[in-house]
């Protein structure tokens, strides 16, 4: 289950939301993604998230998946936490990951996920992290950001807590 998806030129734009992955209060966690970006072909998604939380996923907060293409990704004055594995995932592991061409946080909190709070890997993307707090992301295996493959990355003015793997960002061009 999923609250949104974007599909083929899709624009999505989310202000002012709480979006809660589970059934009920206190119950255990349903919804695997919040908002998940799939194309099959070239044409490109946006994804603009602003002011909202997003708590109790299954999986990640925000996935662009399998061969997606993305625009620009803003994600701003956001709480993330409780997710099961990944915060913000613009990766694939089948190495036909999606196309980023811009992705943007700031101004955001993020912890208690299981893996990296933000992961993109490859296709280059201009990555720009502002003003994030980063706690207890990561666990023992895990990075709390990994821009794997940005070309242009800067993360600046963020503080990074409580985790307990050997580095908290590792970024390769």
């Amino acid at each position: 289950a999923r609250h949104f998806e974007i599909r083929s030129g899709g624009k999505l734009t989310l202000i002012g939301l709480d979006l809660d992955g589970r059934k009920e209060d206190g119950g255990s966690n349903f919804v695997k993604t919040f908002v998940r970006m799939d194309t099959d072909d070239s044409t490109k998604v946006d994804l603009f998230v602003y002011n909202c939380l997003m708590h109790n996923s299954k999986e990640q907060a925000i996935k662009g998946y399998y061969k997606t293409v993305i625009d620009t990704v803003v994600i701003s004055n956001c709480i993330i936490h409780d997710i099961t594995k990944e915060g913000i995932l613009l990766y694939e592991s089948s190495g036909n990951g999606p196309a980023v061409h811009y992705a943007e946080i700031e101004n955001c909190t993020i912890y208690n996920t299981g893996r990296e709070a933000i992961k993109s890997d490859g296709n280059n993307p201009v990555m720009r992290i502002n003003h994030c707090t980063f706690n207890n992301c990561g666990g023992s295996g895990k990075r709390m950001v990994y821009p794997n493959g940005a070309d242009d990355a800067i993360i600046k003015n963020s503080l990074f807590t409580n985790n307990t793997y050997s580095s908290f960002a590792k970024i390769f061009g």
